[in-house]
């Protein structure tokens, strides 16, 4: 195996357990998907209430990162406050769009 390809972001952090010590060892290369939760981890969900944000879950893959969110946490406050960092971190790194 030269490669593997797994789920990774903030809302689903699992590869570092065991996954990324073992293809550091191994040298095996390692690509992730959905760094930003489907648009969750986006500004398209902040300052959504729980209820607008549900209604938003419109994919099968989105339903799979709310599930990721849900294991979580399930403050909905805790959620917006990352959102939140998220963008002002964002904003401090790179020019406005």
């Amino acid at each position: 195996v030269e490669a593997n390809q797994v789920q990774y972001s903030l809302l689903d952090r699992r590869p570092e357990v065991r996954l990324l010590p073992y293809c550091r060892e191994h040298g095996i290369k390692l690509t992730v998907f959905g760094v930003v939760g489907g648009g969750l981890l986006s500004d398209a969900f902040l300052g959504l209430t729980r209820s607008q944000a549900e209604a938003r879950l419109d994919s099968v893959s989105r339903k799979m990162y709310w599930s990721s969110l849900q294991r979580w946490t399930h403050d909905w406050r805790t959620f917006q406050r990352l959102l939140q960092t998220l963008r002002d971190i964002g904003q401090q790194k790179a020019p406005p769009m």
